[in-house]
Order: C-alpha cells, then sequence, then structure tokens
C-alpha cells in the first residue's frame, strides 16, 4: 500500500483545458484568490503569441469557486474584438438612429395629435359651454315671459270675470261643425242653472227661449249666418229663468268663417238686459204721464234756454198766442213779448242768475192774430247742475250724459256705465300738465283724457267715434 505523488503546474493545465476553447476577440486571466493580484496568476491568455496588446474597451472581474477556494477571473477585450465591433458599429448606429428617429417621431406624432384632439375638445367644451349658458339665459327669459303671460291672462281673466259679473253677463262658443255650445262660469249667475243642467247644444238653448222672440230652427238659423250681411250678429230675445220666469237677454257676438265663407263658429257675449227694459218702460211711462200733464195743463207752461229761445210749449200756449209750437220752437221770446215788457222780463232773468230761486211778474204779449195779452209769469231757473244741488233721479233719464270724473280726485281716466235709457256717456278726466310732441318738440302742455260709450243697439261705434272726434276738435279750437 503507498501513494503517488506527482506536481504539475495549473498554467500548463489550464493552457491544456482552456486553449481550444478561447474567444479570439477576449483575453482573460485567472487568479488564485479574491483578488486579481500578478502574484498569484494562474493563467493568462494574453502570453499567446497571437495576443494583441492594446488597450480594451471592455472590461470585467469575477470570483468563482473551486474546491472551496477563490479564484478571480478578469476579462476584457482585445484588438480583434474592436476590429470585428467596428465594422457593424456603424450599420448599428444608423439602423439605431433610424429606429429611435422613428419612435421619436411616433411619440411626437402622437403628443400632437393628443395636443390637437385636446385643444379641439377645449375648444368644443367652451362652446357646449357657451351654447348651454345662452340656452339656460333664453330658457330663462323664456321662463320669465311665459310666467309674465300667464300672468296676464290670469288677470285678464280675473278682470273679465269681474266685467261678466258686474253686468250680469256670460260668453258663450258655437262651434257649428261639432254643434256644441261652451259657456263661461257666469251663465250660472245670469240664468239660475247649474252648468250640468243645461246641455251644451244649440237645441238646449233654443228650449230657453221664448217661442214669440225665437222661431228659428237650427237649419234656418244656419241659413240666416250664411246670408248675414258681415260677421256681427246682434240679436235681443227672452230666455227661461230657472225662478219660471222671463229674462230680456242682449247678445252680440262675431261670426267666424272659412275659407269658402261658411260660417263655423260663433264667439260672443249675452247680456242680461231685463233691468234695462223695466227702467225703459217705466221711464216711457213716466214720460207719458208728463207729456200728459204739459199738454193738458190749463196754463201756459213752455221752457226756454239761456240764449231767450224757446225750448217746448203746451197746447195752451199754441191757443192763447195761436202760434202752432212748431212755429215758435227755436225762436227768440222777445218776438212775442211787447217791448216794453222785456225789461221786466231782462230784470227777472238777472235776479233768477243771482240766485233767486223764483220771480213772478206781469208780462204783456202779442198773440199771432196781433192781440195784446197780458200774463201773469211764475218763473225758476233750472240749474241745479252749477248748484250741486241735483239729486240722482234729477239726472236720471237723460240721452247723452256726461260725467266728470276728473273731478273726484287725481283721476287720469275712467270707463263710463251706460245706464239706459241713455245711449252715451262721455267721461272728462282730471286736467293735467303732460309731456305732448308740438312741432318736432317735447313741451308741457295741459291735457284730458276722454273717454265714451255707447249703447250699440242705438249708436254704431264708428257713429261715436266720429262724434268724439268732432268733439275733442270744438275743444281745441275753444282753447285756441
Amino acid at each position: 500500500i503507498g501513494f503517488v505523488y506527482s506536481p504539475f503546474r495549473a498554467g500548463d493545465l489550464l493552457t491544456n483545458i482552456l486553449t481550444a476553447n478561447e474567444y479570439q476577440g477576449t483575453d482573460f486571466q485567472v487568479f488564485d484568490g479574491s483578488t486579481a493580484d500578478v502574484a498569484n496568476l494562474l493563467y493568462d491568455s494574453t502570453a499567446r503569441p497571437d495576443a494583441a496588446d492594446n488597450a480594451s474597451r471592455f472590461a470585467a472581474i469575477t470570483t468563482i469557486e473551486i474546491a472551496d477556494r477563490p479564484w478571480t477571473m478578469r476579462f476584457k477585450t482585445n484588438r480583434n474584438f474592436e476590429a470585428a465591433s467596428s465594422a457593424n458599429f456603424e450599420m448599428l448606429t444608423l439602423i439605431s438612429g433610424a429606429l429611435l428617429s422613428l419612435l421619436l417621431f411616433a411619440i411626437t406624432r402622437s403628443q400632437t395629435r393628443a395636443q390637437i384632439t385636446a385643444v379641439s375638445a377645449t375648444r368644443e367644451l367652451i362652446h357646449s359651454e357657451k351654447s348651454l349658458r345662452k340656452s339656460l339665459g333664453e330658457r330663462k327669459t323664456v321662463e320669465a315671459a311665459l310666467r309674465k303671460s300667464k300672468e296676464e291672462l290670469l288677470l285678464a281673466n280675473y278682470r273679465f270675470h269681474v266685467a261678466e259679473e258686474a253686468s250680469n253677463s256670460f260668453h258663450y262658443d258655437w262651434n257649428l261643425e261639432t254643434d256644441t255650445v261652451e259657456r263661461s262660469e257666469n251663465f250660472s249667475q245670469v240664468l239660475g242653472y247649474a252648468p250640468d243642467e243645461i246641455a251644451e247644444t244649440w237645441e238646449a238653448w233654443k228650449a230657453l227661449t221664448h217661442p214669440d222672440d225665437f222661431p228659428l230652427s237650427k237649419a234656418e238659423a244656419i241659413e240666416y249666418l250664411k246670408n248675414l250681411e258681415g260677421d256681427t250678429l246682434e240679436a235681443e230675445y227672452r230666455v227661461l229663468h230657472k225662478d219660471g220666469r222671463y229674462r230680456n237677454l242682449y247678445n252680440r257676438g262675431i261670426v267666424l268663417r272659412d275659407e269658402q265663407g261658411k260660417a263655423r263658429r260663433v264667439i260672443g257675449q249675452t247680456v242680461d238686459i231685463t233691468k234695462h227694459k223695466v227702467a225703459e218702460q217705466e221711464l216711457r211711462a213716466a214720460h207719458e204721464r208728463y207729456r200728459e200733464l204739459f199738454q193738458n195743463a190749463n196754463d201756459i207752461v213752455y221752457t226756454l234756454d239761456l240764449e231767450g229761445r224757446l225750448t217746448s210749449v203746451n197746447k195752451a200756449g199754441e191757443l192763447i198766442t195761436g202760434f202752432r209750437a212748431e212755429e215758435v220752437l227755436g225762436r227768440s221770446i222777445a218776438e212775442l213779448v211787447c217791448p216794453e215788457s222785456m225789461p221786466a222780463m231782462t230784470q227777472m232773468l238777472e235776479r233768477k242768475l243771482a240766485g233767486q230761486t223764483r220771480t213772478d211778474y206781469e208780462l204783456e204779449i202779442r198773440t199771432k192774430n196781433g192781440e195784446h195779452r197780458t200774463l201773469e209769469i211764475s218763473s225758476r231757473l233750472i240749474e241745479g247742475a252749477r248748484g250741486g244741488s241735483l239729486s240722482p233721479r234729477d239726472m236720471s233719464g237723460s240721452t247723452i250724459t256726461v260725467t266728470n270724473v276728473g273731478a273726484s280726485g287725481p283721476i287720469e281716466t275712467g270707463t263710463p256705465i251706460v245706464n239706459p235709457p241713455e245711449c252715451c256717456v262721455i267721461g272728462f278726466g282730471a286736467i293735467r300738465l303732460r309731456p305732448m310732441v308740438v312741432d318736432s318738440q317735447v313741451m308741457a302742455r295741459q291735457s284730458a283724457w276722454i273717454s265714451i260709450s255707447v249703447d250699440h243697439r242705438i249708436v254704431d261705434g264708428g257713429l261715436a267715434t266720429e262724434f268724439l272726434t268732432a268733439l275733442v276738435g270744438e275743444l281745441e279750437a275753444i282753447r285756441a
């Protein structure tokens, strides 16, 4: 038993092992230990005769374990590697530059597109915001206008309802195509029927009318509307109230026609004029009684205006003077009074104008056949309006009434209400300084509003307008 000991050099061993596997472009060294110490060099590939000594561009050091001992290996490139790599470096550089340029172009283009998209989106957002603000503003304007229109409509409906209640009237809408009649709520107040008691048809309405006042059938009524001159419909007739008595109604409507002129709707207002009719009858009876008393009095009854012209005379005056009424009306009383009696008559008139209520004196007149007659005169001045002593009864029954609403306070104007048997009421407002255009210049001038109301059954609107225009012209002429 024994052993054999044979020493060897590590450099020879590594040379035989590594020489066949070396890469010609790389040199390396092997050191025993953990550091690259020349004293512990085990192997050096640069020791070959063909090895090129040149500065290396790339180098690296690493440590490995061999039989529990550290070996340090140092690698570096040689001239062969540099020569081989330099041949491909320009191409690699060109290709890398091109790829980097393409990559940079793609990135730049993407960023540019993203920026353009962002700018476009921002503009669209700003435009959308402006459009939205404008739409919101327009919507608020429309909503405000709608609220205002709704308020005005409600106010107009309220005023119309109040006007209907005040005038005891209702409005209607007769649709001839559907044969339906719509009536306002005030229908119940005028005739006493509940809304569901009377059907909304023409036949139901005709059934309430007095047969003597409304003899037409529906076909005849439609034919009447077809041949009606103009589009305004007016009629008076009696209608049965729920209490069993007839009411006098005045109907005024407008006929709406199609393109062929065929009547298709009638819209109008119906007013209860029963009280007016009763007042007219009472007034006519009172006028008749007054006329009987006036004409059948045994004494002369006459009236004069302030110019001394006769405005009325009864039968006794005709009998005593010998003149018929139409011969003396409008003539001056001086033509009948003897000259020697005129001073006394003038003196009595001055006394009445000064405030004396009644004057009694004798007067001598000439009759138609030249005779002289002595009369005992008892006269009074009718000046209740000037003295403020007229009662409402004294001022009723006129044909045309003038009312001065401006005297009641700072009232600019008003709408006079016609009370039968009146046919016209003229209202004067307060006289105020108001801006007016005179010769293309704005000046302060005294002016007043004048309004007129007429009964359309008696006076047409056009005639009333002409009268009011003429009245204004006369007043302006007095001012000038």
